[in-house]
């Protein structure tokens, strides 16, 4: 007999509005471990505008992704906020449009590409490496996440448009404060049971699309230059 989805274990809530004003939004994770611990693998939170089904067991999550998009898709939530942040990609196209983004993202992916990268990828992660031996010499606590996104968009920036950046060396880069805003709200509002930034907007909302309108011109910059070198160096295209 098939079990409904209220018939599960989960956090205990108050009437009407159930788990809703338990959530924790920047320690999310670490509260749906600890419901995970308390409640099994697979249990049900009601957050009073909606239910929700928590998969924390790594081998149905497989199923679950092995199965997408044709059994399993996204939150439409999920696609309409990564949207409102300039991006449709792999990450949040369905259907037929996922298939088309997910063939080129392989082909990047694939074991050649990969070897071809490594060049372009050692002089930032030599930097990242320089700038961590010297905060471990000075014995200064820093913010190793802060770093870890410095260094992804050096990399990206780099092997996606072929422009070199050096945002773990330069304090203030206007590209990293940019992402600094935007990726934490895309988190909050993805995690948002009620989406208030529909109705009132905050000041880091403002700041926010101030954020994605300054990264869309600027990444526009980029594939211009891009285009630029290859319409100069044929070569490059290899």
């Amino acid at each position: 007999m098939a079990t409904t989805l209220k018939e599960l274990p989960g956090p205990k809530g108050i009437p009407v509005f159930g788990n809703l004003f338990k959530l924790e939004l920047k320690s999310l994770h670490r509260q749906i471990e600890q419901w995970s611990k308390e409640h099994g693998d697979v249990f049900y939170l009601n957050l009073g505008v909606s239910n929700m089904l928590c998969v924390t067991r790594p081998s149905l999550i497989q199923k679950i992704y092995t199965a997408r998009p044709n059994e399993f898709t996204r939150m439409k939530k999920m696609d309409s906020v990564i949207q409102q942040a300039g991006v449709h990609g792999v990450f949040n196209a369905e259907g037929e449009d996922w298939k088309l983004h997910r063939s080129i993202i392989t082909k990047v992916l694939d074991v050649k590409p990969q070897r071809d990268f490594y060049p372009g990828m050692l002089p930032v992660i030599e930097r990242l490496h320089k700038k961590w031996e010297k905060d471990a010499e000075t014995g200064i606590p820093f913010d190793i996440q802060r770093d870890l996104l410095r260094f992804t968009v050096d990399i990206t920036t780099s092997l996606a448009f072929g422009f070199p950046m050096n945002t773990l060396e330069q304090e203030g880069s206007a590209i990293q404060g940019q992402l600094e805003k935007i990726f934490p709200m895309i988190f909050k509002r993805i995690n948002m049971p009620i989406p208030w930034y529909k109705l009132v907007r905050s000041k880091s909302d403002k700041e926010f699309d101030a954020a994605v309108i300054e990264m869309t011109e600027l990444i526009e910059v980029f594939i211009e230059k891009a285009r630029k070198r290859i319409e100069d160096h044929p070569e490059l295209k290899s």
